[in-house]
């Protein structure tokens, strides 16, 4: 009878470790950030508004990122937008004080059939560069493949009267797993 409590306690064991062992594999994956990314897009001169300012092709590099670090395209869980800033290239003397809000918005098609990656709804004044926040949103389904759209639109308070370029970087984190 003892031998059979012993050999009962070994097997609810074992059973017991294999299965956290699985779970654990599930989670265990690696998070790699990706290159940045530039784009750029311009300002025009015009009256208070809502504005596109940008509709841009980027070439994807995820797959090459995943794939440098020893997994590959489908093994991707997650990927998310780390970081957005954009700034102001030129005029120098330009800056954000007739904007009021900023959206990024990434898209395979069309902007509304997009999805909002990152904004910024308060703009101080002054300001030449600023970082927009990202959203809490799975981008795999835009970022797999060889190129998706970078929409920027952005609320306009007051003319612009001079054409503003500005440049932006986009850096994304990547979760890749079994």
């Amino acid at each position: 009878m003892k031998h059979l409590r012993t050999m009962n306690f070994v097997i609810a064991t074992a059973i017991l470790f294999m299965a956290t062992s699985c779970e654990l594999l599930e989670d265990v994956g690696l998070v790699i950030e990706s290159d940045k990314q530039d784009f750029e897009f311009t300002i025009s001169e015009n009256e208070a508004g809502t504005y596109t300012y940008s509709e841009e092709d980027i070439n994807s590099e995820i797959d090459s990122v995943v794939e440098a670090n020893d997994y590959n395209i489908d093994q991707i869980n997650e990927v998310t937008l780390k970081e957005c800033a954009i700034s102001i290239a030129s005029p120098d003397s330009a800056n954000f004080d007739a904007i009021k809000s900023f959206k990024l918005v990434i898209s395979k098609t069309t902007m509304e059939e997009g999805t909002l990656i990152a904004q910024e709804t308060s703009i101080a004044d002054g300001l030449t560069s600023l970082t927009l926040t990202p959203e809490e949103t799975d981008l795999t389904e835009f970022v797999k493949g060889d190129n998706y759209k970078l929409f920027v639109s952005g609320v306009q308070d007051e003319a612009v009267t001079t054409e503003i370029v500005v440049t932006g970087t986009v850096k994304y984190e990547i979760e890749v797993g079994f």
